[in-house]
């Protein structure tokens, strides 16, 4: 009975400690209706917390400016428990967008004889968002989520608003206590 309690405390603590989920996701909404891919990697610093970036690449010519963009970001959970819920998002990204250069068919005097090469615009940009995390089965996620930031790195890009918006889908690998 005496060596029953000697082993008991080691074998709590060690089951106390915390383990921290980590998760990879990807964006429909990007793949879907902007032709691009947008890939996620979140890692929970603790029950509320987590730290994460994305990147995306545009793979089909569908018409909007960003050809590529990396994001990181941190996000706190509120309300829910174990990374789930609703959240408030704190992100910076660096953005790469076509010029966006535009002949005029209708004005014969803008039209330029010699047109300028087309060249990317480079921007970094600070922002927030909020969003929402559902959690399936401790290992499928969705999620959704909308954030605006400002360009404040070469100010001078002709649009100086980036949006993100997100509706991911993916796995968790490890589940939180």
């Amino acid at each position: 009975m005496v060596h029953f309690f000697l082993v008991a405390p080691v074998y709590s603590q060690f089951e106390s400690e915390p383990v921290f989920a980590s998760e990879i996701s990807f964006n429909a909404f990007d793949f879907i209706a902007l032709g691009g891919v947008n890939l996620m990697y979140e890692k929970y610093q603790n029950e509320t917390l987590s730290i994460g970036g994305d990147i995306f690449a545009r793979v089909a010519d569908e018409g909007i400016d960003r050809k590529f963009s990396s994001t990181f970001f941190l996000r706190q959970y509120f309300g829910n428990r174990d990374g789930k819920g609703f959240f408030l998002e704190y992100f910076g990204a660096f953005v790469v967008k076509e010029d966006p250069y535009i002949y005029y068919d209708w004005c014969y005097e803008c039209y330029p004889i010699n047109p300028p090469e087309r060249g990317d615009q480079r921007g970094f940009s600070l922002g927030l968002g909020v969003g929402n995390k559902l959690l399936a089965n401790s290992n499928f996620i969705a999620s959704i989520y909308l954030g605006v930031g400002r360009i404040i790195i070469n100010s001078d890009i002709y649009e100086p608003l980036y949006a993100r918006f997100g509706l991911n889908i993916g796995l968790r690998k490890l589940k939180i206590r």
